[in-house]
């Protein structure tokens, strides 16, 4: 788009002027609902190469200054590039404000996808700051692509009693709006410890899913608080444990998590750990039961680096398979798997 060139605006096609940004009330964000409201790196470096493309829209002047209707982010990158004026068209002042809004919304729904704390952000605003009407705010869930329907409004605008910190976990990590939902409907206190964990262990949509799923269960059955788990001596050992990697910690995060869930089923795997450690003493020789006692396969894994090593230790696995320990780890597996 040329920075001189005419645009369609509400109707009326409207020339595109050369504003001052010490004329434009920076300050204010009436209209804003970009998320997050800092421009990014590359937004900056494009305005530094090739100027600001796409002009803002500014209603005024009222006593000089110009107010944003369209562009918040933009002319904040304008700023950081070392701008000192933006292309901007005028929007006509007595337009109501709620109009003025989906102006914004309609124009950052052709710039780029909303993400869903954007369209949050703008259906509450919609309803709590411009009191718009439900064809005003339907009309806006479509121009964010989404459904018009009241369950659907409800489960979004939920998403505003997030703390800061998860709502911009949520976007950089790209978490469904499903468990999204789920995170804003737990009390600030359990918000706040699921963050701080969150920040040492990084965890996808999937993997935030199976932990909350494991959370809630254990603090039913224990009447407990999710924040109580979250903060609880033993997280806090692994998250801070420096010899493990992110991937390490993540791991055991889950395993400690289904060890609370499933003391019964852990207290049989260490059972049968130890009768596989013990039956089965061969240096360099690992045998282990599959997956949350999952079946009644065990998994024999080993090395060699010669045929000779191989058969010592495929005679030594055979004087393993007479001993009465692994005939009982057998046994407890496929009790297990019969519970």
């Amino acid at each position: 788009m040329s920075n001189g060139a005419g645009k369609e605006c509400n109707g009326s096609v409207a020339a595109f002027e050369q504003i001052p940004l010490e004329r434009i009330d920076r300050g204010q964000a009436r209209f804003a609902f970009a998320f997050p409201r800092e421009p990014d790196e590359a937004l900056i470096a494009s305005v530094k190469e090739l100027g600001l493309v796409v002009p803002v829209a500014l209603q005024g002047p009222c006593a000089g200054r110009y107010r944003i209707v369209c562009g918040h982010r933009r002319i904040a990158a304008s700023e950081a590039a070392g701008l000192r004026e933006v292309p901007a068209r005028p929007v006509d002042r007595n337009l109501p404000e709620h109009t003025l809004f989906l102006l914004n919304v309609l124009e950052n729904a052709a710039l780029r996808p909303a993400n869903d704390m954007e369209r949050a952000l703008a259906l509450h605003r919609l309803v709590s700051d411009f009191k718009a009407d439900d064809t005003v705010v339907f009309s806006g869930m479509g121009r964010l692509g989404l459904e018009p329907s009241q369950k659907i409004l409800a489960r979004y605008t939920r998403l505003v009693r997030l703390s800061p910190a998860l709502q911009r976990y949520i976007v950089s990590h790209g978490i469904s709006i499903r468990v999204s939902t789920r995170l804003a409907g737990l009390p600030l206190e359990d918000q706040a410890a699921l963050s701080s964990l969150l920040t040492a262990v990084s965890l996808g949509g999937n993997a935030l899913r199976e932990l909350l799923d494991l959370a809630e269960e254990i603090a039913l059955r224990d009447g407990i608080g999710l924040r109580r788990i979250f903060s609880e001596s033993p997280l806090a050992a692994i998250i801070g444990d420096t010899r493990r990697t992110v991937t390490q910690k993540r791991e055991r995060v889950k395993q400690h998590l289904t060890e609370m869930r499933y003391p019964i089923l852990t207290a049989r795997r260490d059972e049968i750990l130890a009768l596989l450690k013990k039956g089965c003493a061969v240096p360099g020789v690992s045998l282990t039961p599959p997956p949350y006692l999952e079946g009644r396969e065990l998994r024999l894994a080993f090395s060699f680096q010669s045929v000779a090593e191989l058969r010592e230790k495929l005679v030594r696995l055979e004087g393993a398979s007479l001993r009465v320990e692994l005939e009982k780890a057998l046994a407890l597996l496929a009790m297990e798997e019969e519970a």
